[in-house]
């Protein structure tokens, strides 16, 4: 535990040793494969500078990938970084590019113009931001030629540079501290310690707003609260890190990467779950890549969700369809979530397809007039506004119960009630008799317009002709309401007792 402890000291003072003299050999490069190699430097036509390393002796590639990158989902998309650290000086410290199915290649786009070295990057509305490391000053970085524009700023030491693509703002890490900074002048405004007992070197926002922290101090992935700086253990890594190093969330495939640094430089993907680090390849020359940015496709709200199309009125208790569809601008699906207009909303419900037309139902238990409405969000969480309103009216419902069932001379008599608060229209009506020997007037239906509130209608059977005992079946239905009495009768001929 002790020498773990005192590697750890040892680490967090060659980490300032690096911040302060990015130039400094931070691990031993290997010599021998040095001496025994050539040093071969590509220009393209484009005047870029893609560097190769390669030992020409063996014929193998000096560096090379560790695993498949296909294995973890890397889909070969343009990512860039800085160069801070290359053992033999090859690679001069300036922006680069790499492809992250492939970060054993790296091209050059230009020499640093800055003082000391940049070590945190972020993309922002399209743009690439960093941040040097020994006064905070902000820059951005044109992805094409590498040419380095100051905004300016700073005050403190700044490790880490990360765009929030839901709030819109931007913060900056220092070992310790977080910090909210001005995107047209550089400005920080202090947020609050990590509290962590570590060293924070890197940030980055997922595509919901959450923020990471990579921890070198102990080797840990942190969750950070922006409105208190306080981080929070994930998990650890898995590997021991040390120096200048960053990390880069890309949105697009939702997949967290750590431009790291053991002595080694790597590629790696991150679990945000465990913290679990996972190689995709060594960066080429084992370069210390830190100013890490990944573009990402800047996401629009879906449209305005069409008007929902659903019943004009209806009755309580009564379970309704309503319907609508939107579109999003990338094509992402889309989530939709409804205000009934009493007091309740849907949860978000999805995600379908762009353009699907959707189904939602709901039940209102008081009457009145509603006007419900919908609105929409993208797999990014962009909410669209909320539809126009489609007006229900809603009543309280009609209640039916069977009354008084007689016999008598040919037919069976019955009352239909109606106890509800509202007129009973449509009400469909049987009687039947199931038993006995009956010749006619076995079963009788009918239809009544309406039973007013409170009010009642009789109905009565066909001419029933039979003999012995039955069962009398009177049945009533509307919308929202039915009710069905039986009751034992005799038939003797034409008399129903």
């Amino acid at each position: 535990m002790k020498q773990k402890n005192m590697w750890k000291a040892v680490i967090a003072v060659a980490v300032a040793l690096a911040f302060v003299l990015p130039g400094t050999a931070v691990f031993a490069y290997d010599k021998e494969l040095m001496n025994n190699s050539e040093i071969t430097v590509e220009i393209d036509s484009a005047g870029l500078y893609p560097f190769s390393y390669r030992n020409e002796k063996s014929g193998d590639t000096a560096i090379s990938s560790t695993s498949d990158a296909s294995d973890f989902g890397v889909l070969g998309d343009t990512f860039y970084g800085y160069i801070c650290y290359d053992s033999g000086g090859v690679l001069p410290n300036g922006p680069v590019s790499f492809q992250s199915d492939n970060p054993g290649t790296i091209t050059l786009l230009k020499e640093t113009v800055s003082s000391s070295f940049i070590s945190g990057g972020t993309w922002a509305d399209g743009i690439w931001y960093g941040c040097q490391y020994d006064n905070g000053w902000l820059w951005t970085i044109d992805e094409v030629t590498g040419n380095m524009t100051l905004i300016g700023g700073g005050g403190d030491s700044l490790n880490g540079l990360a765009y929030d693509p839901i709030t819109g703002k931007m913060y900056g890490a220092g070992s310790y501290d977080l910090y909210v900074i001005n995107m047209s002048n550089g400005g920080q405004t202090y947020v609050g310690s990590f509290n962590n007992g570590g060293i924070i070197v890197g940030i980055a926002f997922d595509g919901e707003g959450n923020l990471y922290g990579e921890d070198i101090g102990t080797d840990s992935l942190y969750s950070i609260n922006t409105v208190t700086g306080a981080a929070t253990l994930i998990g650890p890594f898995g590997m021991n890190l040390g120096y200048a190093q960053d990390m880069a969330y890309d949105i697009d495939n939702n997949i967290l990467y750590l431009a790291a640094f053991t002595g080694n430089g790597y590629l790696c993907t991150c679990d945000v779950a465990t913290g679990a680090l996972t190689i995709v390849g060594e960066f080429q020359r084992n370069a210390e890549i830190d100013g890490f940015a990944i573009p990402y496709t800047i996401s629009q709200p879906p449209e305005t969700p069409e008007r929902p199309e659903g019943p004009t009125e209806g009755i309580v208790d009564y379970n309704y369809t309503f319907s609508t569809s939107t579109t999003d601008p990338e094509g992402n699906q889309v989530y939709y979530k409804w205000n009934w207009d009493d007091g309740t909303f849907s949860n978000w419900l999805g995600p379908y397809d762009s353009g699907d037309v959707v189904l939602a139902h709901h039940t209102w238990t008081g009457a009145g007039t509603y006007e419900v409405k919908v609105k929409a969000k993208d797999i990014y969480s962009h909410e669209s506004s909320w539809s126009d309103p489609k007006t229900t009216h809603i009543v309280n419902k009609a209640t039916l119960e069977i009354g008084n069932i007689t016999g008598g001379l040919f037919k069976v008599n019955a009352v239909i009630k109606n106890t509800g608060g509202v007129d009973a229209l449509a009400v469909n009506w049987s009687i039947s008799l199931d038993g006995g020997f009956i010749l006619a007037g076995k079963e009788t239906s009918g239809r009544i317009t309406g039973i007013s509130a409170g009010g009642e209608v009789a109905i009565s059977s066909g001419f029933i002709f039979g003999f012995g005992k039955t069962v009398i079946t009177v049945s009533a239905e509307t919308a929202g309401s039915s009710d069905i009495v039986e009751q034992d009768a005799f038939v003797l001929l034409f008399f129903i007792k």
